[in-house]
């Protein structure tokens, strides 16, 4: 017994799972297009359940099922969500890797946050997204040199996530909490949050005050390190992605974050790199692997850390007080020279769902991405 329904389409037939059919009812009774919910218990189906009844007609599929339930499927639709049409779409690339050559000549964008301010800011809302999801980061230009104003800068374009840090936080080189961000020191190239179920998505810096020298930035390209590292070491790529499981964790009095995780990690759809973690701080007691497999993660991770460091992969820059640093924290790492006199940071986090969120309404990323 099929479990298939075939219709014509274009010199071709278009092959629809019985099940996939009445699981996708759009009608009245089976879907809130208010809500983009669906209103049936799934249990509901029978597995084995087949039309009873269908008509192709003027582009529209009917069918009637055993209960006498009616459907409609516009082709278009029916189309549109074939596995073979939606493939390429779950493929794109959307990143451009970058090193330093490169970005320093690439269209990352640099907006004003004036154009913020106006009644149609689509334009610069999107061009920062844009900017986001091709390279990673982009920056917002003459923002208050405030906290107040760096909220301000953050939220005309996401909601800001809240951690133990706080919604926005200001700090320098007093030591507020456990952490080597609240120091004077070089901070050598990192993703944060590696302790966190759900690493923040974005993340926002931003120079308020600074009457020193030193402090510059520092970016790299997590997805280009990781492609570099693919192709001079692929058995090291390999079980980076596969074998190692890293812990990590954040550790003051009253709190005690853990997470463990691979160090790369590629998107179950395109296999393309969608997160990197990184950070050689925050690693916990190693107990994850075993014995005869320890010298050899040593060895890869040697191989991964040499290709971040490689100075083609780095661009430093100097932030001043004014400009709004904004950065795919799952893919750039960022780092920090040491500095001299008083230097006030602010900034927050951005969840990595409500970084996608905007971006799909945005037209930037596709519906599916």
């Amino acid at each position: 017994m099929t479990e298939f329904l075939e219709l014509p389409a274009e010199n071709s037939v278009i092959r629809l799972n019985h099940y996939w059919l009445r699981d996708h009812c759009r009608c009245e009774k089976c879907y809130d297009s208010t809500t983009a919910q669906r209103k049936f218990n799934f249990m509901d189906i029978k597995l084995d359940i087949r039309p009873k009844s269908h008509v192709f007609q003027d582009g529209i599929l009917s069918i009637v099922w055993p209960d006498n339930h009616q459907s409609r499927y516009d082709i278009e639709f029916l189309k549109k969500y074939q596995y073979h049409t939606r493939k390429p779409v779950y493929q794109k690339q959307y990143a451009l890797e970058w090193n330093q050559a490169q970005i320093v000549n690439s269209n990352y964008a640099k907006v004003n946050f004036d154009e913020f301010s106006c009644e149609n800011n689509s334009i610069a809302v999107k061009s920062v997204l844009d900017s986001l999801v091709k390279y990673g980061l982009a920056f917002i230009e003459n923002v208050d040199p405030t906290e107040e104003g760096t909220q301000k800068a953050i939220t005309s374009l996401f909601p800001i996530m809240k951690t133990f840090f706080g919604e926005m936080w200001t700090f320098s080189d007093t030591k507020d909490h456990d952490d080597f961000a609240y120091t004077k020191n070089f901070l050598p190239a990192h993703n944060d949050n590696t302790y966190f179920n759900d690493a923040a998505g974005l993340q926002i810096l931003h120079c308020i005050y600074h009457d020193g020298e030193g402090g510059e930035n520092l970016a790299v390209d997590g997805f280009h390190v990781i492609e570099q590292l693919k192709r001079k070491y692929p058995d090291t790529y390999e079980r980076l992605v596969n074998e190692y499981q890293i812990p990590a964790e954040y550790i003051e009095p009253g709190r005690n974050h853990r997470y463990t995780a691979p160090v790369i990690k590629l998107n179950p759809l395109s296999g393309y790199p969608e997160q990197l973690r990184f950070n050689m701080n925050d690693r916990a007691v190693l107990d994850t692997i075993p014995l005869e497999k320890i010298q050899q993660f040593y060895a890869d991770m040697h191989l991964l850390a040499a290709e971040i460091q490689n100075k083609e992969n780095e661009w430093w820059f100097k932030l001043n007080p004014g400009t709004v640093f904004i950065f795919d924290n799952w893919r750039v790492l960022h780092g920090r020279n040491q500095y001299t006199g008083k230097r006030v940071m602010s900034g927050s986090y951005v969840l990595r769902t409500e970084f996608l969120s905007a971006a799909r309404v945005a037209g930037v990323l596709d519906e599916s991405q």
